[in-house]
């Protein structure tokens, strides 16, 4: 974070936005003209530049730094590093209103769909399981799940979707965000 000796080195121009990977060494960003680029810290280009026809909203990494969620409005799209990097669209999430990747199981990804369900999703079998219903918002840490429920409760439970513990929030606004440390503790506004 404070080298020696500053200088500037331009990766990528033109960038509208980016992400750096979870192990710090490749970055992804989105260029003009809707394309994505993932280079390295060096600046070389990591898979061939790819093109969507929609602009995404976000990009985020997978932990183990394998994969890529390239999100935009109503749609959600993976691309893998390794083999084919084409993406691969992954319709049972395009509605989604929130993504996280599970941190301990590769491949696994957490939605909170339209109607309030939180699902896991695993790529490998293209199959999904409802964890909790009725939640507006949710975060994750290391190893638990933390929801708002449509009561502006918030409830904690395991990765596999089992109620470890309520605590009773008593206030009168609603719950706006939900923020965990990867400790467990938790922050909300």
């Amino acid at each position: 974070l404070f080298p020696l000796h500053q200088s500037l080195t331009t990766l990528l121009s033109a960038a509208q936005t980016f992400s750096l990977s979870p192990n710090r060494q490749l970055i992804a960003a989105l260029v003009q003209g809707n394309q994505l680029q993932v280079i390295d810290e060096d600046g070389l280009a990591v898979i061939d530049p790819l093109v969507f026809p929609v602009t995404p909203d976000n990009l985020l990494w997978s932990p183990d730094n394998s994969s890529l969620l390239v999100i935009a409005t109503g749609q959600v799209s993976l691309v893998r590093l390794a083999g084919s990097s084409q993406p691969a669209r992954l319709t049972a999430l395009d509605q989604a209103s929130q993504l996280a990747w599970d941190q301990r199981l590769p491949g696994r990804i957490y939605a909170l769909t339209r109607i309030g369900d939180l699902i896991a999703y695993s790529v490998s079998s293209q199959s999904s399981q409802v964890i909790a219903s009725n939640i507006i918002h949710f975060a994750t840490s290391s190893r638990q799940l933390f929801m708002v429920d449509q009561d502006n409760q918030i409830q904690i439970r395991s990765l596999q979707g089992n109620l470890i513990d309520s605590p009773l929030i008593e206030t009168d606004k609603p719950i706006q965000l939900l923020h965990v440390t990867p400790g467990g503790q938790i922050a909300i506004q």
